[in-house]
């Protein structure tokens, strides 16, 4: 945004994400020039700051590209372009999404309206507001439309299951700063568990289950 105008075009955008990457790739050649799955899980979290709710989409990649346990820089980024493709959804995640879009497409055109979608979005576990939801509708539905595809939707969970991850950790982080250890007493994780509204959830499936 060279002009200070708040706005960049397709060109720029297209340089912002190549140093973008650059960036990645050069964090990756900093730690190691080759390392185990797990420690680049690490870095994808710790230096990163890339929301993983599920890293055994990693493991699915790495296997379909037959990596063994260890991976090099082209590996890290082939790895990487099948999390971004994949919308870092395993392929159980992605079928279960995409049936949640069909059992609550009224038209049968593999579109969701808003009562449609947040239907479809609680069907698979995800909770939060109704007004968190429609605030995460409109970040999907840049193009003005009033309904959404599979693309649409699968970016929907996806940032509410980043935005949960950031949730969780920031509860925790802040009952572990203020009780200066590493772990949760029972009714410290009852906190925390009200704090993410999950405790109705969470005493349901309990008396369930029992």
């Amino acid at each position: 945004d060279l002009d200070r105008s708040g706005w960049i075009g397709q060109r720029d955008f297209l340089v912002l994400m190549r140093k973008l990457r650059e960036y990645e790739m050069g964090t990756f050649q900093k730690v190691s020039e080759t390392m185990t799955l797990d420690k680049m899980k690490s870095v994808l979290v710790g230096h990163l700051g890339y929301p993983l709710p599920n890293d055994r989409v990693l493991d699915e990649i790495a296997d379909e590209l037959q990596f063994g346990e260890v991976v090099d820089i082209s590996g890290i980024w082939q790895i990487l372009a099948g999390y971004r493709a994949c919308d870092g959804f395993t392929r159980q995640e992605a079928d279960e999404v995409q049936e949640a879009l069909r059992l609550n497409d009224k038209e049968g055109e593999s579109l969701l309206d808003v009562q449609g979608g947040w239907d479809a979005i609680s069907s698979l576990g995800c909770v939060m507001s109704f007004d968190t939801y429609l605030k995460r509708w409109s970040e999907v539905k840049l193009d003005g439309k009033p309904r959404c595809d599979l693309e649409g939707f699968l970016k929907l969970v996806r940032i509410h299951r980043c935005s949960f991850v950031e949730q969780v950790l920031e509860t925790f982080s802040s009952i572990q700063d203020s009780s200066n250890r590493m772990d949760l007493t029972k009714i410290e994780a009852y906190q925390a568990l009200l704090r993410l509204d999950l405790v109705d959830r969470c005493t349901e499936e309990s008396t369930t289950s029992s």
